[in-house]
């Protein structure tokens, strides 16, 4: 989960929302309908959250009941024009009824070639034209007739040259034409004409190096210029030129300097110019240009003090125009002035009290005085003023109570109160009150679902979210309690 810089009170009660509580750590889908509801599909069921009432339904499987959800493993979500969800479970396909909350489940049926082609559905999606499509895992792409309630099946045939390349489906996206496209596992992406139903095919091929990467389609998008990207599963990013009719990878390349540096990205952020910077996990840090599809490496070097201190990069951020600023998971902060190209390191020392307190930096958040404030992992809170290239240190101390808890700092949020939010691996949730530099502590007794927490977020009514170790927890501005309210979230 990434960080959102937006104003919340003092006030503040916790409902998480975890595994014993009935939303499930293992979730597989979110979407949000026409009406506002949040939807998320999991493991033990489907899940609705009301943002203005502030509660759940949750919708599951009975045995013997026919209008209840198929399965409980819930895969895909959609919402068609009408405003009716279908819902792809490992066990066939659901139609739910928002206002009266009654499924209408789909499934195959043995001998009947016009019912549901396979139960497991791993993606549901809903073009332009109201018309419902279904990926399923063996079965093909399937078309759904509202008015007959049959479906059209698509599956692979080797004797057809032009019939989809694979039975096994995972993404679809409709492009800006019309046209639809679909991402199998194993057969590379297919785009769909209606009139004549057939498929083209794009499939990696080693002998041309304008094929598709890899044949496993993860995920579709199409941006606001009509330019349609494809996430593969192990051969990195491709663009699809329409025009040349090929496509344009990016991932790394050993012998091409240019290059993504390594395919492990933990950072993406555009700078003030308009710039995009990637902060990669062993590669360094690379600027993109995406008119020219090309990376410029800054990578460490043992012999220039100049370059960057670690090639493993956990935080990015852009401090004032021209400067990045860069947390590294061992090597320290980095200070990078793209126009001179050089980088002014900060890291601990154990003979300056004033220098860093730890070399592994997982976060950075500029203060809105301008000062940084970093998290490590092991050497707690630091506030960096850059104008003195000085770091103040907050960390645990056994005999003063009103010291930070922990040393071990995850993720950091501020608001417009000068309230540090803290992430911690292990202590909860941590208020660091900036101007008078005191700690509140947050755990699981309070109701907070884990006791480590990785991300923050706050949504448009300003309740932070948090992710943990078990789950997610909603802070509410309201109160100063930490409560569960069980009425409020699903059964």
């Amino acid at each position: 989960m990434s960080t959102l810089s937006r104003h919340f009170g003092t006030n503040s009660k916790f409902k998480s929302i975890g595994v014993a509580e009935g939303l499930q750590a293992s979730i597989h889908c979110i979407m949000q309908d026409s009406r506002g509801f949040i939807w998320i599909g999991t493991d033990e069921g489907l899940n609705k959250y009301d943002r203005q009432k502030k509660t759940w339904i949750r919708y599951i499987s009975i045995p013997g009941n026919p209008n209840s959800l198929s399965h409980n493993r819930v895969n895909s979500i959609c919402e068609n024009t009408l405003g009716m969800l279908w819902i792809g479970t490992d066990d066939g396909l659901s139609q739910l009824d928002p206002k009266t909350g009654s499924f209408v489940s789909y499934k195959n049926i043995q001998g009947n070639s016009k019912s549901l082609s396979d139960n497991w559905i791993h993606v549901v999606y809903v073009d332009s034209g109201g018309t419902l499509w279904i990926g399923t895992h063996e079965g093909g792409l399937n078309r759904f007739d509202h008015t007959q309630k049959e479906f059209s099946i698509y599956r692979f045939d080797p004797q057809n040259p032009e019939s989809i390349t694979s039975n096994r489906i995972y993404s679809m996206c409709e492009d800006r034409s019309g046209l639809l496209w679909v991402g199998t596992y194993g057969g590379g992406a297919c785009k769909f004409f209606r009139e004549p139903k057939e498929f083209q095919h794009f499939s990696h091929n080693s002998g041309d190096p304008h094929s598709l990467s890899h044949n496993f389609i993860r995920s579709f998008l199409e941006d606001e210029s009509g330019t349609l990207w494809l996430g593969t599963d192990g051969g990195g990013l491709n663009r699809y030129d329409s025009e040349k009719n090929i496509f344009i990878h990016y991932q790394l390349d050993p012998g091409n300097p240019t290059s993504l540096s390594d395919n492990r990205i933990f950072s993406i952020i555009r700078d003030s110019t308009g710039a995009y910077w990637l902060g990669t996990y062993g590669g360094g840090l690379n600027r993109f240009d995406p008119e020219t599809g090309k990376f410029i490496r800054f990578q460490h070097s043992p012999s220039d003090q100049n370059s960057l201190s670690d090639d493993r990069i956990r935080a990015l951020i852009e401090g004032e125009p021209g400067i990045l600023w860069i947390g590294t998971d061992g090597g320290g902060v980095n200070k990078f002035d793209i126009k001179k190209k050089n980088f002014t390191r900060y890291r601990h020392d154990p003979e300056d009290p004033e220098s860093l307190s730890h070399d592994r930096t997982w976060c950075i958040v500029k203060s809105q005085s301008g000062l940084l404030w970093i998290s490590t992992f092991g050497g707690g809170l630091n506030r960096f003023d850059p104008e003195k290239g000085k770091f103040s240190h907050y960390r645990t101390n056994p005999d003063d109570p009103r010291s930070l808890s922990t040393d071990y700092i995850t993720t950091l949020h501020e608001d417009n109160e000068d309230i540090l939010w803290i992430g911690s691996s292990g202590n909860g949730l941590i208020k660091f009150n900036t101007r008078t530099e005191s700690f509140t502590y947050y755990a699981e007794a309070e109701g907070l679902s884990g006791g480590a927490g990785y991300g923050i977020i706050e949504d448009d009514n300003q309740n932070l979210w948090i992710s943990t170790n078990q789950g997610l927890s909603r802070f509410d501005p309201k109160t100063e309690s930490f409560t569960i309210d069980r009425e409020d979230i699903p059964p």
